[in-house]
């Protein structure tokens, strides 16, 4: 039986159904439960469903119809050196939100962070438009090596979130536009030095797809409750 590997720019989950995305065409593709233990034979490091020791017998042409259809999508690959084992984002889970009480606290904004947002807007509103969310994922972890707060302070986290929201009030809305907003917020709190993830979230029944910014169990620009309801797909 042939094995494959995950494409490099696919990520997957299993939020009760089986979800994968496909940040180079902008695209998920939803794959029955039923179907793991196909995944399981047929991908490189796919999680094994266990069914308490005994796996779900699996016929050659399930196989073949399974690895077809991902194939014709181009979410797997024969070869290795376009593709990886697949592996399950571990994020930690959401525990609180930002509450930016700045009571007491003297907090400016300055002519580099409006000057940093507006580069940050501009060249991740482009990128959304073109649909090219991979290249948005290696522009962050090309700036992973610099980031350096792993801890969540808060004297240092909250005045930057604070100035950021004051910001964003000026340039645009976040409604309705999680990964503009979490794009942009991201590389602006990581060019100060603060450890943040930006992480993709799914849900199905319906099919739901979310974005936030989180670091440690804080969900920097959402609601905690909220954000549960998905499961992540991605962590950048």
């Amino acid at each position: 039986m042939q094995r494959f590997w995950m494409r490099d720019h696919v990520y997957a989950c299993i939020a009760g159904d089986i979800v994968l995305m496909d940040t180079k065409k902008d695209k998920y593709l939803r794959v029955d439960r039923s179907k793991n233990h196909l995944l399981a034979r047929l991908i490189h490091g796919w999680p094994d469903p266990g069914y308490g020791g005994i796996s779900p017998e699996a016929t050659s042409d399930e196989l073949d119809a399974v690895a077809a259809l991902l194939l014709s999508k181009g979410l797997i690959t024969s070869e290795f050196s376009n593709g990886k084992r697949a592996t399950m984002p571990s994020i930690e889970y959401p525990m609180e939100e930002v509450a930016l009480d700045m009571t007491g606290w003297r907090v400016g904004v300055s002519w580099h962070h409006v000057a940093r947002v507006v580069v940050y807007l501009i060249s991740s509103h482009m990128l959304i438009r073109n649909q090219r969310v991979d290249r948005a994922i290696a522009l962050l972890r090309d700036t992973a090596a610099d980031r350096s707060t792993d801890a969540c302070d808060r004297r240092t986290l909250w005045p930057l979130v604070f100035v950021y929201r004051q910001i964003r009030l000026w340039l645009f809305s976040s409604n309705r536009k999680c990964l503009l907003d979490s794009l942009i917020m991201t590389r602006f709190l990581r060019a100060y030095g603060v450890n943040v993830s930006l992480v993709f979230g799914v849900s199905v029944r319906p099919f739901a797809a979310h974005c936030w910014v989180q670091q440690g169990t804080t969900v920097i620009n959402g609601d905690c409750e909220f954000v549960r309801r998905f499961t992540p797909i991605l962590v950048a």
